[in-house]
């Protein structure tokens, strides 16, 4: 397995240098990669003795890259000698995970550990939802009917009224937090050894449960899709061979061939918010959510960071933290800065294509009361087609919040942990 390309490197820094966070100067940047460079190489097995370990931390905080970075993937895209320097910066957090575990507030998105988010969430989630969840578990008839089948992702499982629709009634609809979303944040918080078990387990699950009863999956989230496509098979020899194809190329296909129906234009100013995990897949990814905004009839109003150069959502500011009691601040206070620069479009709402980060952004929005509105790119699907989306993202954002909130105050007395995949 091989994820950053040390050989090629030449220490320009024009990855730090570009990025859309850190805005350091062009010296700072070559200070920078030169530091973690030396750094990983020194540490990478070294040993896991105290002293070690102490060292080791005060590597890592002394760095402005791996005490700020928001895990938005955009300095691979920067850097001309193709090195994947987002990869080092995962390989630092790795070796900070073996050597320190991770802070107990991360308990919340590990799937395997007890009262974890989507299990705080159900307490809150309407009896309709709950019925949809166990639905989408228990696909058996189904999927002797189709060939394919959409798979929610573990962050639409918070608000399955997402997907509540007759839009999507003639495909079986699968997901379960159980399949950690393909380990998607997990590899944004650093933990590649974790991935590589979450990788063997769903594939495991893909070939004795399912196997044989569908041909293609169109994950709702990019994160699941660039997991499955990209991440498994090139740095770990996981290969699912099933035909995948993003949310967003089959709803623009739907809407192309007329399959859904579309009886008014939305006329609104949107902006859009690109996701991280977008980024791998770049410009067909960016180009097809804005053709769906202009086949629903509204006018595109781009933020100053788009595309290759979007902010994070403020889910990636928590895998970075010098103390680990800032993590939900930083959370936060990175989604009100992307929800600020959406504002200063002048767009009455924000589209996002990543349920991750909608449930994030809902939460900042729940906080800073905005008045600009968040929509998933499918809910002004539904909108143009006549139907009227269910469109709780505030209250479940405040909901979630609240949890997040409780657990954090709970967490600062609880020790690091291990991940435990089984």
């Amino acid at each position: 397995m091989k994820f950053f390309n040390f050989e090629e490197c030449n220490l320009c820094g024009e990855c730090f240098q570009k990025c859309p966070e850190l805005k350091l100067s062009e010296k700072e940047a070559r200070n920078e990669i030169k530091k973690i460079l030396e750094g990983i190489k020194g540490f990478k097995n070294s040993g896991h003795s105290e002293k070690k370990k102490a060292n080791f931390l005060k590597f890592i905080n002394s760095s402005e890259v791996l005490t700020h970075c928001s895990s938005c993937f955009s300095c691979n895209f920067f850097c001309s000698r193709g090195c994947n320097p987002y990869f080092l910066i995962l390989e630092c957090l790795n070796e900070k995970y073996k050597r320190l575990g991770l802070p107990a507030i991360n308990k919340l998105v590990i799937p395997t550990e007890r009262k974890n988010i989507w299990q705080e969430t159900a307490r809150h989630l309407s009896e309709e939802e709950k019925r949809l969840l166990t639905e989408w578990q228990n696909l058996e008839k189904k999927l002797n009917a189709r060939n394919e089948i959409l798979l929610t992702g573990c962050f639409t499982n918070l608000m399955p009224y997402l997907i509540d629709t007759k839009i999507l009634m003639e495909i079986p609809i699968f997901g379960t937090h159980r399949l950690w979303c393909s380990g998607g944040h997990i590899f944004q918080l650093g933990l590649l050894d974790v991935v590589k078990e979450i990788g063997t387990k769903n594939i495991e699950f893909f070939n004795n449960c399912l196997k044989g009863k569908f041909n293609k999956v169109i994950p709702i989230m990019d994160a699941e899709y660039i997991m499955m496509k990209y991440i498994y098979p090139e740095y770990y020899g996981i290969n699912f061979n099933i035909e995948l194809e993003p949310f967003l190329f089959w709803l623009k296909r739907k809407l192309k061939n007329k399959e859904i129906q579309l009886n008014k234009n939305i006329n609104k100013r949107i902006t859009i918010h690109d996701n991280c995990f977008a980024k791998a897949e770049g410009e067909i990814l960016f180009n097809s959510v804005r053709e769906i905004v202009e086949i629903i009839g509204s006018e595109i109003k781009e933020m100053k960071h788009n595309k290759y150069n979007s902010l994070c959502c403020g889910f990636g500011h928590g895998c970075t933290y010098k103390n680990p009691i800032f993590i939900p601040s930083r959370i936060i206070k990175g989604s009100i800065k992307k929800l600020k620069e959406a504002e200063k479009t002048r767009a009455e709402a924000m589209v996002v294509y990543c349920s991750g980060c909608l449930v994030i952004l809902s939460m900042a929005k729940a906080i800073l009361k905005s008045k600009i509105e968040i929509y998933h790119i499918f809910e002004l699907v539904q909108m143009a087609a006549g139907e009227t989306p269910h469109h709780l993202h505030t209250k479940r954002g405040k909901e979630i919040f609240k949890i997040m909130f409780v657990n954090f105050i709970k967490s600062i007395w609880e020790k690091n942990f291990i991940v435990k995949v089984k």
